[in-house]
């Protein structure tokens, strides 16, 4: 039996979700001791419902990646996996990759 696609969002709704994983993606590295100075919009991309990957610059002057979204647990794997293909994509290092279940 094929899986249904998702009905689409409307714009308030894709609008409330980038909001929800940008407060998840600050509250993470808040939790981390990270503090951020701001988020690099330009960099950051979102593929609502699914993935979110942001750009952050720290107020220690570091600039880092933060990768989240709504992956069941089924997917997971293939989640980080695509994150780290990213990071490749684009030469991050790949090493602050923390496998993180919410």
């Amino acid at each position: 039996m094929a899986e249904q696609q998702p009905e689409a969002m409307t714009e308030e709704q894709v609008s409330a979700w980038v909001r929800e994983h940008f407060q998840a993606a600050n509250k993470y590295l808040a939790e981390q001791g990270i503090i951020s100075d701001q988020i690099l919009s330009k960099d950051s991309r979102y593929l609502a419902p699914y993935v979110a990957v942001w750009k952050f610059n720290t107020q220690d002057k570091k600039t880092l990646w933060v990768i989240n979204g709504d992956v069941s647990i089924k997917y997971k794997q293939r989640f980080v996996a695509a994150a780290r293909l990213i990071l490749l994509r684009y030469h991050i290092d790949d090493t602050s990759i923390n496998e993180v279940a919410t």
